[in-house]
Parts: C-alpha cells; sequence; structure tokens
C-alpha cells in the first residue's frame, strides 16, 4: 500500500476469501513512520461442524447460535445453526481446548469443554423454564427498559433482559435442574429502575 500518513496505531488485517480456509491474521498498533516491509504467513484454518438438535434427537434447531473460544489462542469463531440443525465455525487455528457454548431461544444454554479444532459435536438441546412478569408504576403503568437480572447461586448463573412498552419481561432458557438431576429452586428476580 503507498501513501499512508505517519501514524502508530495503524491494524492490519487480512481475511481469506470464504473458498479457503486460513486463519485470520490481525497486527495491532502498527508503527508506521517510514516504508516498511511485512511479510505475512497465513496459518491453516480448522472446522468445527455438528448438528444441533432437540433433546428427542431429531428434531433440529434452527438459528442457534454456535460459538468457539480457545483459551490457548485467544481466540473466537462463531457460527448459524440452518433449517437442518447443521452448523460450521470455519477458520480456526489449530488447539485442542476449544470451549464450545451452544445458545438458542427457549432453549438452556449447553457446553462442551476440550474440544479439537476438526471435530465433529453434535448438541441435544432440552427446552428451558421460563420466568416472566410485569414492573408497573404505582398507578399501573408499565415501565419500559427496565433491566432485569435472574440468577441463581446454586448453579452459578446469571442472565439479563428488558421490558418492554408495556413493562414486560420474558427470560427463557433457564436451566429446570442442575448437574446432579436436582430442581433449581433459588432463581432470584432483580429488578434496575431508571
Amino acid at each position: 500500500m503507498k501513501g499512508l500518513p505517519e501514524a502508530l496505531d495503524y491494524i492490519l488485517s487480512v481475511f481469506s476469501p470464504e473458498s479457503a480456509s486460513y486463519v485470520p491474521y490481525i497486527e495491532m498498533n502498527l508503527d508506521i513512520s517510514e516504508n516498511i516491509t511485512k511479510s505475512i504467513i497465513l496459518n491453516y484454518g480448522y472446522q468445527i461442524s455438528g448438528y444441533i438438535f432437540e433433546s428427542d434427537g431429531s428434531t433440529p434447531v434452527y438459528d442457534a447460535t454456535i460459538t468457539a473460544f480457545s483459551k490457548d489462542r485467544d481466540h473466537t469463531g462463531q457460527g448459524q445453526s440452518n433449517l437442518d440443525g447443521y452448523y460450521e465455525i470455519d477458520h480456526l487455528p489449530q488447539s485442542f481446548d476449544y470451549e464450545l457454548t451452544v445458545n438458542a431461544p427457549s432453549y438452556v444454554r449447553a457446553q462442551e469443554m476440550n474440544i479439537s479444532s476438526g471435530s465433529t459435536v453434535n448438541f441435544n438441546l432440552t427446552k428451558g423454564g421460563e420466568i416472566s412478569g410485569y414492573i408497573k408504576t404505582e398507578s399501573g403503568n408499565g415501565i419500559k427498559d427496565i433491566r432485569v437480572v435472574i440468577e441463581s447461586q446454586s448453579i452459578q448463573f446469571e442472565t439479563t433482559g428488558l421490558t418492554d412498552n408495556k413493562g414486560y419481561y420474558l427470560i427463557e432458557g433457564l436451566n429446570i435442574y442442575n448437574r446432579n438431576g436436582n430442581q433449581v429452586t433459588d432463581y432470584f428476580v432483580k429488578i434496575y429502575p431508571l
């Protein structure tokens, strides 16, 4: 590239086309105070893929968000499930510590740990519980955009939602049971008024 003004905070980003599978290269705070030459070697990118079904193991879950995070590589990738429940997360660096997290409305969040790049991982999601209600003034008018926090200490869980223009909130996908199969009974609702 030519004609760049001098600066200490350039970001150099190189992404391969979708037809090629290479890990993106990003370099931050690049100092360009004189002419420089950069040689960049893109590493081969791997994929994690699979299917997301309901708990019956055959009904696909559409539009679930799947996130892969590697602490060793400090890399995050993301994908969405299609109408068949199939997902792909591409352009991942080779690693053996990926944490996969699946989030889908109305379902309990699912996680798998220590997944290797190049793996196929299928999920069967469980329908979750929900907590809903209204937040109103003393005169009965709903209050919009109130932050509602649902938490459980027993399963170390917290999630957040907002009230709509009628003061209604709905938090879905809550765990009904803990890892030992016992019912979660300590959900607590907090609100944060304006």
